[in-house]
């Protein structure tokens, strides 16, 4: 997958997250009632669509456990 998309991808959820941020911090959905509540779903799907396309595979592999895979260590008697 190309960098640059990365990059982009990365950028976009970055600003979707601000926004929610922003949603939620300054208290709009008071104030704007349903544009806001709007506003912030929409955000949430863009970081939802566009943080995974910004993260590398080799990274996503790390993060995701495997199954079968026990929380303890092993010990050997």
């Amino acid at each position: 997958m190309s960098r640059v998309l990365q990059i982009v991808c990365g950028l976009i959820a970055l600003g979707s997250l601000a926004a929610v941020g922003w949603v939620l911090f300054t208290g709009q959905i008071g104030k704007q009632g349903l544009d806001a509540l709007f506003l912030l779903f929409v955000g949430l799907l863009f970081v939802a669509v566009f943080l995974p396309i910004a993260i590398p595979p080799q990274t996503m592999k790390k993060l995701m456990p495997r199954k079968g895979v026990k929380d303890e260590p092993a010990t050997r008697a």
